[in-house]
């Protein structure tokens, strides 16, 4: 199967449900909650996922990408960032396993934080909007 999914979580997730959505949607489909292993930390003005192995779940969204590189072109500008870019580079677009709230898993793009998070609160259970 060649589906494409995206994981979105934190502010983004959050501006999906504002003006950006009507940019975003004509790309995307919905496909329920998931999560990917990781911490999510509190910068301040937004979250920073650190995605490892291992580590607790960070909840979020997984959208099937209907057209990638329309959406990317509008997500790695929100973010900033282009998957080529080296570091130091605040965020980068990594393919990261995820989990539907059904157990199914896909292999999913998401932004992940590409700098030391030394001044960073966790945010417990791993999810920006239930905080």
């Amino acid at each position: 199967m060649s589906n494409e999914y995206l994981f979105v979580y934190g502010t983004l997730r959050r501006a999906l449900e504002r003006p950006m959505q009507r940019a975003f949607a004509p790309f995307v489909e919905f496909r329920g909650e998931g999560f990917v292993e990781g911490r999510l930390w509190d910068l301040g003005y937004y979250p920073a996922l650190e995605h490892r192995p291992g580590f607790e779940r960070v909840r979020g969204e997984l959208y099937e990408l209907q057209d990638a590189p329309a959406a990317f072109a509008i997500l790695d500008a929100y973010e900033e960032c282009r998957p080529e870019d080296p570091p130091p580079t605040e965020y980068v677009r990594r393919r990261v396993a995820a989990e539907f709230q059904n157990g199914a898993r896909v292999e999913a793009w998401t932004y992940v934080y590409n700098w030391p998070l030394t001044h960073a609160r966790l945010i417990p259970g791993g999810d920006y909007l239930g905080e």
